[in-house]
């Protein structure tokens, strides 16, 4: 159905308020106005139907948003409420998920309601541009549980899981390829797609349309990733998000979970300017545009592991 607003119940919904016997069989109401009538909008109340929450609404949302109150729009704090009855399968907070709210949404004109504990994700929180990885795991482990308990065991890698409608290969994380995701899956007319940090800042740029992902590792042990945003000019998006044309660096120890998105580099982003360090001795950088361009630079640096794991 269509009217004026965008939404959808949160899984399927009797109409007598009972579970169905045969819920599959049943029809599941959900509305995209006019105004909402995107890729993006209609996957994310998609999600809704089939039973996905909204990421900020996590328990443990406070250790990757910060909310603000006094941003809020009248009558709707009730948005940002944790809720515990939250069934998320054991798949880690993504700031990146299409179930995840923007700064502005619901905040008063010209005021952030919410923002990234990690500012690099600003552009990243709110993205409407595909399901992320973890999104569509959630959804496989609610309707696909089981599909390979009997099977074999892979050893997938770089965050991937074993692929339900075939469980001798796994699913990957964009970025990564192979039976096991044990490669970088870069584009055809893409640069090497692997590129050593040495101790020296060195540059890592592309400037044409493409795919392209690139694994950053360290020349030598016990050091991490260092990099910073040199250049960026990307498609200009109006509410400051990234989700088509974006350069995506990851940089946490978990390559399944969404990673900072970079589309605009100007006034307001002066977060950009300083350098960022790696979680573990490995970064990927993911370039999707459709003839952008940008510049990293990176270098490799020492980091005693009781400093890398002081935050904890």
């Amino acid at each position: 159905m269509s009217n004026s607003d965008c939404f959808s119940d949160i899984g399927y919904k009797h109409p007598n308020g009972d579970a169905a016997e045969n819920f599959l069989s049943q029809i599941q109401l959900l509305s995209l106005g006019p105004k909402c009538a995107t890729r993006g909008t209609a996957l994310h109340e998609i999600g809704h139907a089939l039973g996905l929450s909204h990421e900020h609404n996590r328990l443990d949302r406070d250790y990757f948003v910060q909310i603000a109150p006094r941003n809020v729009r009248p009558g709707r704090i009730g948005e940002f409420y944790r809720k515990a009855e939250l069934e998320w399968f054991e798949v880690p907070y993504d700031v990146g998920s299409i179930m995840h709210y923007s700064a502005r949404t619901f905040a008063r004109e010209g005021a952030n309601a919410m923002l990234p504990v990690d500012a690099n994700f600003h552009q990243t929180m709110g993205q409407r541009g595909d399901m992320s990885f973890y999104d569509a795991k959630v959804l496989n482990s609610a309707y696909c549980l089981g599909k390979c308990e009997n099977k074999p065991t892979l050893n997938c890698q770089n965050s991937g899981y074993a692929n339900p409608n075939d469980c001798s290969r796994c699913l990957c994380p964009k970025g990564f390829t192979g039976r096991l995701c044990e490669a970088v899956d870069s584009g055809e007319f893409c640069p090497p797609f692997e590129v050593t940090a040495k101790d020296e800042w060195r540059s890592l740029s592309f400037h044409s349309a493409g795919n392209c992902s690139w694994l950053v590792r360290t020349e030598a042990p016990n050091h991490r990733v260092e990099f910073r945003i040199k250049y960026l000019k990307m498609k200009v998006y109006p509410h400051g998000i990234c989700d088509d044309d974006y350069v995506e660096v990851k940089y946490k120890d978990d390559f399944g979970l969404s990673g900072a998105r970079f589309c605009y580099y100007g006034p307001g982003l002066r977060y950009l300017d300083g350098s960022t360090i790696s979680d573990t001795d490995r970064i990927l950088v993911r370039y999707q545009g459709d003839g952008g361009s940008f510049e990293i630079e990176h270098r490799q640096t020492r980091v005693d592991e009781e400093e890398s794991f002081a935050w904890l």
